[in-house]
C-alpha cells in the first residue's frame, strides 16, 4: 500500500494582498426597514420621542456603517437617504389614510 503526503501549508511566496471594496446594500433600499420606521414616526405623537426614535435609528445605521469602513461622509450621506425614504414613506402612508377618509 503506498501513501502520499500532502502538505496543507500555504506556500507564503505565492500570498498577495489585493485591494477590495465591500459593496453595501444601500440603507433607503432596505423596504421592509423603511416602513416600519415610517410606521413607527406615524404613531409616535410626542415630538421628543419621534426624535430620540431617529437618532436611535441613527446611531444604529452609523454604527453598522462604520464596521464596514465606511468614512463618516459616506455614512452620512447613506443614513441621509434613508431617512430621506422614510419621508416619502410617510407621505404616501398619510396620502392613503386621506383617501379611505374623504
Amino acid at each position: 500500500m503506498e501513501r502520499s503526503v500532502v502538505s496543507v501549508e500555504p506556500n507564503v511566496a505565492e500570498t498577495e494582498t489585493v485591494e477590495c471594496r465591500i459593496n453595501i446594500f444601500p440603507l433607503w433600499r432596505r423596504t421592509a426597514e423603511v416602513r416600519r420606521a415610517a410606521m413607527t414616526l406615524a404613531v409616535i405623537a410626542d415630538t421628543d420621542e419621534a426624535d430620540d426614535y431617529r437618532h436611535a435609528l441613527a446611531r444604529r445605521f452609523f454604527a453598522e456603517l462604520a464596521g464596514f469602513g465606511l468614512g463618516e461622509d459616506e455614512q452620512d450621506e447613506l443614513v441621509g437617504a434613508f431617512f430621506h425614504q422614510v419621508e416619502l414613506e410617510l407621505e404616501v402612508m398619510f396620502f392613503e389614510a386621506s383617501e379611505t377618509v374623504g
